[in-house]
């Protein structure tokens, strides 16, 4: 179970850190869009409407100004640095996790003495 919730995890951190996270905002407002401009209007009006780019909606806006944000923020990274840190990270060792499992190649042995009493009689 363990195991499972980590790798969602690190696919959930990895869609974040691609950006994936305003595709899914993105989606949720053009969802959201669509269905309120069909509720007055054809599909097709309503569908134009959505993806036209001058029927905003505060959602698109928020998912607009996110992206120009994190545009600005990102920082142009030093080789230098990132070299010596990539050569100096090679002191750390890590070992793999002890299986928490029986293999299946174990075999169980049979028992060689005899038991010390006879068996029970059946009453």
């Amino acid at each position: 179970m363990f195991v499972r919730s980590a790798k969602w995890f690190v696919v959930a951190a990895l869609v974040c850190v691609l950006g994936g996270h305003w595709a899914v905002l993105q989606v949720a407002a053009w969802t959201g869009m669509a269905i309120t401009y069909s509720q007055k209007d054809s599909l097709s009006t309503a569908l134009s409407k959505t993806f036209d780019g001058k029927h905003l909606c505060k959602l698109c806006k928020l998912v607009r100004d996110g992206k120009k944000a994190e545009k600005k923020s990102n920082p142009k990274f030093d080789t230098k640095k990132l070299d010596s840190f990539v050569a100096g990270s090679s002191l750390f060792l890590f070992l793999p996790l002890k299986p928490n499992f029986t293999p299946r190649n174990f075999a169980f042995k049979s028992r060689v003495a005899a038991p010390l009493s006879p068996p029970p009689k059946a009453a």
